[in-house]
């Protein structure tokens, strides 16, 4: 839907492995969204960017009481962060970091 600008993805959104692999195509493909915010979920990171790096539009990322401690998770992000140049904020409210999330 090319009005929709923000999508909002919270814990009572039931999402398991193949949802965040779909959600990660589509995102990939919009050219609308300006803004993507995941809180309290338990978030497959590899599954959602792998489609989520090839997204160019988003402008904030903002998640929140998500464990992103884990390495291999963090790093799963790194090609949608490199290669989104209109990216501008990231939000990490609450977020379990540990030395990945600073590292990255």
């Amino acid at each position: 839907d090319p009005d929709v600008t923000r999508l909002f993805v919270h814990l009572k959104d039931y999402f398991d492995g193949p949802l965040w692999m779909r959600l990660g195509e589509i995102l990939g493909a919009n050219a609308t969204l300006l803004e993507l915010c995941l809180r309290e979920c338990d978030l497959d990171v590899s599954g959602l960017c792998d489609g989520l790096k090839e997204n160019r539009c988003i402008q904030t990322l903002d998640l929140a009481v998500i464990d992103l401690r884990d390495a291999g998770r963090m790093g799963e992000l790194v090609p949608f962060l490199s290669r989104c140049p209109s990216l501008r904020v990231i939000t990490l409210q609450q977020c379990n970091l540990g030395q990945a999330g600073i590292n990255l």
